[in-house]
């Protein structure tokens, strides 16, 4: 087997694994965050499955067999059912950084860069003195 030929295979292999930690991670998350609502009182698969239109089965074999091949829409179905919000970070393999979406953690994020508000609303005007409330 030639080099290149190991190099490819080796590849396909982290990709791989990647893909499936990715998505165990996922899992495992959000049975934390279901676990963490069972300690606050009862939060049964059944409410997961409503709020998400699927059938309790579905959403229970979800957590107890291999790690699910969720899209990104379902991903966000689950957060938002959950109510989580879900933040990312990427590790740099060879260098070790640790990237957000606004760049290398640690970093303040520039204004043009900066996190859209949570809040849907815009500002209240600044109220000067001199206007009427």
């Amino acid at each position: 087997m030639s080099s290149n030929s190991t190099n490819r295979a080796a590849s396909r292999e982290v990709r791989s694994y990647d893909r499936e930690m990715l998505r165990a991670q996922f899992a495992s998350l959000f049975w934390a965050a279901i676990v963490e609502k069972r300690k606050h009182g009862k939060y049964p698969l059944s409410d997961l499955a409503k709020a998400l239109g699927k059938n309790k089965g579905e959403v229970s074999r979800w957590f107890s067999s291999g790690a699910p091949n969720w899209t990104l829409g379902t991903i966000a179905e689950i957060a938002y059912a959950l109510d989580l919000q879900i933040t990312v970070e990427a590790k740099d393999r060879s260098t070790g950084l640790v990237m957000t979406a606004y760049g290398p953690k640690g970093r303040e994020p520039t204004d043009d860069e900066a996190a859209p508000s949570s809040n849907p609303y815009p500002p209240a005007p600044p109220v000067r003195e001199d206007q009427p409330a």
